[in-house]
């Protein structure tokens, strides 16, 4: 499995369906609905960047050896 994928499905179990009632009476319906999708993008953002880091290291890899 990529590590991308892994990053990915780590940073997006912030989102916690169960919460979701507590955060919407604490926080508000409209916060609630810019945050999640903000965490979905940050999810992937972050399995893209996992997957570049390790690239580049694969690459050094094989141009050092």
């Amino acid at each position: 499995m990529r590590s991308g994928l892994i990053a990915a499905f780590l940073y997006s179990r912030a989102i916690k369906i169960p919460l979701l009632p507590l955060m919407v009476y604490y926080f508000g319906a409209l916060f609630v609905v810019v945050l999640l999708p903000y965490i979905v993008i940050a999810s992937i953002v972050e399995g893209e960047i996992i997957e570049l880091i390790e690239r580049r290291k694969r690459q050094d890899r094989v141009k050092y050896s």
